[in-house]
């Protein structure tokens, strides 16, 4: 399991609620942050043609 292995290699906080929660975070919010750092920090001519691709699709 998934949850196992991580607890074994970094510790604690890696239970299978805590990584339901932040996989759920993570598709709620990915979007919202690659847009702010584009915005916010660079021009997007500057950002890596994968980080492109990612804003051209959203």
């Amino acid at each position: 399991m998934v949850s196992e292995k991580l607890t074994k290699k970094f510790g604690r906080g890696f239970s299978v609620d805590n990584l339901e929660s932040m996989r759920s975070f993570y598709i709620n919010y990915q979007n919202k942050f690659i847009l702010n750092e584009a915005s916010n920090s660079e021009t997007l001519s500057r950002i890596s043609s994968d980080e492109h691709n990612l804003l051209t699709l959203s």
